[in-house]
């Protein structure tokens, strides 16, 4: 009992312990519920399509966490590492929560774009930390576990060994006890069992067992008469036998043997009942058999003709029909057919309804009731004894109205088909003009891409030499639009006007840089692209520059900024010389931002060209200073010399005074 009870108690806390393990599986669930949950809102943010509701249900993070509390008190643990597991999952549910909310109120991408970044860089490390505790939380439990399990295989080795000890003992002393207290009787004893064993009659001189001994021989001669009487009552062979013990019993033997004969009567008479019995229940069981078998054809052929007639129903207007004519029942598609209420029986239909019940199949026909044509079927069948039949209409006017209604849903399709083929045919003809316009446009584009890789791989961008890197720009957007002039201006300081760097003009392939513009039209220049306007075009006549778009026969002018140290330094010109002349006016945009990268390092070298004049100044001052200090020692040199001659001379003259 101490070994079941000690065993019943380590399985119940081991129980505990894995209770505890299956509770930190369900926080581990609900914790990647809530990761896919919160993965889910943001995929459905970034791709439009909302997830459905019930895949975002809300997990039992804080009842999985109240399990884990209760199996863990259960099993009688108390440990740091729970607390700061209920930390961190609480943080990483705040988070989550504040995450989530924070997406369901944005909907603008630029509104819920920094709370994804914020998740992509923290999420991670939250349910990393929770990760780690509860793998620290279940390796503990896995040494609990261990340790738990040799404690109590120590402890029930233990009791075993008590156990053993215990009943040892007991028996120990019982033994001794026997021993001392049938040592006297033992050699009676014994006498007394191998006489009992070998079937004789006992002793009446052993003392102690005198009465027994006296009770069992008297039983035992009782119970040989009873085995030589039941053994001559059975076998009927040894008559001898039967006649000596015939006289012992007395009265009662006449009876004995009645009783043996009615016994021996009964016998015969039980096998031959139990021989026809037999043989009966083999008929019967085979007719049995056939019966079932019978009973499942007619069950199949009952479904299916139960399936059939459904069907039936279903399909056509049916009636039943009794022997004299009148309807036993008619099914909704009958009672729905016109003038069915009026037709109260067979003869209402039919002149001559004998002619019907005739036949000894399927009859059919075509029947004219009033403005209206059918096609009729009659079964005659019998149920039980009772004969009745089976009527089945079809309105052959409502097949040809459906069939002339399908006809002109035909002609309405083939309608349909013919402006879904030409609209397919105009689809196509957008489809290849998108695809020629494609075309072009790539080729386009690579047009200036060739054309900007060979630009910037001109030896005069790469080393900063303006006037040439800006007569290369203008070359390459002239090869794109010759139709047009282009020219690279700066404006001056202090409010003063535009002087040209580069014009060039593609119909006479020439550069010049003589040109100069008033302040009046370098403001209204400076005006327009601070605004950050379009680029163009501008009409002559809506410009400060109307003189000299007049003078150059320029029908339209764009304008793109050029800047300097992000500042506003200068300006682009295109001149159109047609009317509905069309720009690539982003690329126009991307050569004006080349030419700003060549201002800029125009500007940087000619800043390290200052800087180096600049250095190359003051080493020649260095040396200059250098000579003079050289030359200062020199005469200071000069003058202690002359001071120590002096010295000398002012020596002499005191000691000859």
């Amino acid at each position: 009992m101490w070994v079941e009870q000690a065993a019943r108690e380590g399985r119940l806390q081991l129980e505990h312990v894995r209770r505890v393990e299956n509770a930190l599986l369900r926080v581990e669930l609900a914790v990647w519920l809530q990761e896919v949950r919160l993965r889910s809102v943001m995929w459905g943010r970034l791709s439009g399509q909302p997830m459905p509701a019930s895949l975002l249900r809300q997990p039992e993070l804080r009842a999985a966490l109240r399990s884990v509390e209760e199996a863990l008190s259960q099993a009688q643990l108390q440990t740091p590492l729970f607390r700061e597991l209920v930390e961190r999952v609480l943080l990483y549910e705040r988070r989550h929560e504040a995450w989530r909310r924070a997406l369901d109120q944005s909907t603008r991408p630029e509104a819920y774009q920094p709370v994804i970044d914020q998740y992509f860089a923290d999420g991670a490390g939250l349910l990393s930390s929770v990760e780690t505790q509860l793998r620290r939380l279940r390796d503990l439990l896995d040494k609990t576990y261990v340790e738990k399990s040799q404690a109590y295989a120590q402890h029930l080795d233990r009791l075993r060994w008590t156990g053993v000890g215990v009943i040892g003992g007991l028996f120990l002393v019982g033994f001794l006890g026997l021993l001392w207290l049938g040592r006297s009787e033992e050699k009676a004893t014994a006498q007394l069992v191998e006489a009992a064993a070998r079937g004789e009659r006992l002793p009446t001189s052993v003392e102690p067992f005198t009465p027994l001994v006296q009770q069992y021989n008297l039983l035992l001669e009782r119970w040989h008469s009873l085995l030589g009487v039941i053994e001559a009552l059975a076998e009927r062979k040894n008559e001898l036998r039967w006649q000596e013990l015939s006289p012992a019993l007395g009265p009662a033997a006449p009876h004995l043997e009645k009783i043996a004969q009615d016994f021996a009567q009964q016998a015969e008479a039980l096998a031959q009942q139990k021989q026809a019995l037999r043989t009966c229940t083999q008929e019967r069981q085979t007719l049995l058999d056939q019966l079932q078998a019978l009973e499942k054809q007619c069950t199949q052929q009952l479904e299916a003709l139960q399936l059939e007639l459904g069907a039936l129903q279903n399909l056509l207007p049916v009636a039943e029909v009794a022997p004299d004519g009148t309807w036993v029942a008619r099914n909704d598609l009958f009672l729905r057919l016109p003038q069915a209420a009026e037709w109260k029986s067979l003869a209402d239909l039919f002149p001559e309804p004998a002619t019907l019940w005739a036949a000894a199949s399927v009859r059919q026909g075509t029947l004219s009731v009033g403005a209206e044509e059918y096609l009729y079927f009659f079964l005659p069948y019998k149920r039980g004894k009772e004969q009745k039949g089976l009527l089945a209409l079809v309105e052959v006017s409502a097949w040809r109205q459906r069939l002339r209604q399908v006809e002109q849903a035909m002609a309405g399709l083939e309608q349909r088909l013919a402006e879904l083929e030409e609209g397919y045919q105009r689809v196509r003809q957008q489809y290849l003009a998108l695809q020629a316009e494609y075309a072009q446009e790539v080729e386009r584009l690579l047009r200036q891409r060739q054309s900007l890789e060979a630009l910037l791989k001109m030896p005069a961008l790469q080393k900063g030499e303006v006037m040439e890197g800006l007569a290369a720009i203008s070359e390459v957007a002239a090869t794109l639009t010759p139709e047009a002039r282009y020219s690279f201006w700066i404006f001056g300081q202090e409010g003063g006007g535009l002087h040209c760097l580069e014009a060039y003009d593609p119909t006479l392939l020439t550069h010049s840089n003589s040109l100069d513009l008033p302040p009046e039209a370098a403001e209204w220049v400076r005006l327009r692209l601070q605004n950050e306007g379009p680029p163009g075009p501008y009409a002559p006549q809506e410009t400060a520059l109307q003189t000299y778009l007049a003078e150059r026969r320029v029908a339209g002018l764009w304008m793109f900024p050029i800047y300097l140290d992000e500042e506003l330094a200068g300006v682009f010109f295109v001149e159109g010389l047609s009317e509905n002349l069309k720009l690539d006016t982003p690329f126009l945009g991307l050569l004006a931002r080349v030419a700003s990268l060549l201002l800029q390092e125009g500007h940087r070298k000619l800043v390290e060209e200052e800087l180096l004049s600049y250095l190359e100044q003051a080493q020649a001052l260095e040396e200059e200073l250098r000579q003079n200090i050289e030359e200062l020692e020199a005469s200071a040199e000069e003058m202690r010399r002359t001071q120590a001659e002096l010295r000398g001379q002012i020596t002499a003259l005191n000691a000859a005074a």
